[in-house]
Order: C-alpha cells, then structure tokens, then sequence
C-alpha cells in the first residue's frame, strides 16, 4: 500500500493532469508523446468501478486518494503483465472509476495476463474495451476530452 499522505510520485515517462474542485477531481496520466510515437498494436481500455467501500472511502477523504489509486493499479497491471510489447498509455481515475488503457500486440495479451491478476478490494470487476485507433489518436482524444484547453 501507497502512503497516501506524501506527494504523487509520478513515472518519469508519464506526463499527468490533475484537476481538483468541490466534489469533484480528475486525475490523468499518458505516455509521453516521444515514447507512444512508435508504439503499435491494439489500444485495450480497462475500466475498474470503484467498489462501494472505496465509493465512502472516496466521498469521506473528499478523493484526495484517487491519484494514489491511480499510480497503484498501474504498478499492479505493469507487475502483472510483464510483456515488453505490452504497455500502460493512458490512465484516468474520477470519482465514479478507474480506467487503465494500454497498448498490446493483441488483446488476448491483456486478457489472459489479467486473469492472472488479483482484482484489487477497491474496484468492482473490470469493463474492457477495444479501440480500433492507434496509441497517439488514443491519447490525444483522451486529452481533449478530459481537458479542452492542455490539448
């Protein structure tokens, strides 16, 4: 488990937004657009739910947890899958879920390495979805719709 009373430690190869009102924070994280430029293959989308412990847990910490969250499941997906030709190109997390988007030769990479993976007590069961657009197109219309004006 992450201290989640020190400062976000983001990768290194990720660049993030964080917006923060009442009742409402939306944090995302993408590959940095020199790193997802040569990156090919099919973009899968997971969606984690929150559970509805974490839903109270959300609410009482007024989502200053989330982001944390975020960088968790991230680690736990990267530890799982372990694939060279398989990596995490986008991450958003609000108050209503997690969404985790990686790019993999095939989706059957991502779905037999998450069967695999323990499905954390903070997230109800994974949603995943295919996209049939490259990892750059992804990321951008991610970008814009999470946040007009950065894209």
């Amino acid at each position: 488990m992450t201290d989640h009373t020190k400062p976000l430690q983001l990768p290194i190869e990720y660049e993030s937004n964080d917006i923060i009102s009442i009742n409402y924070r939306h944090f995302s994280l993408w590959l940095r657009e020199d790193l997802l430029k040569p990156l090919s293959g099919v973009v899968t989308e997971i969606e984690f739910e929150w559970s509805d412990n974490t839903k109270q847990n959300n609410f009482h910490t007024h989502l200053n947890n989330i982001a944390h969250y975020a960088l968790e499941i991230m680690a736990l997906i990267n530890k799982t899958l372990r694939a060279e030709n398989c990596k995490i190109i986008y991450c958003e997390v609000n108050k209503f879920a997690c969404s985790v988007s990686l790019v993999a030769p095939l989706p059957q990479v991502v779905y037999q390495g998450l069967q695999s993976m323990p499905c954390p007590d903070r997230f109800a069961l994974p949603l995943m979805t295919n996209h049939e657009i490259s990892a750059t197109e992804f990321v951008a219309d991610r970008r814009k719709k999470c946040n007009p004006k950065t894209a």
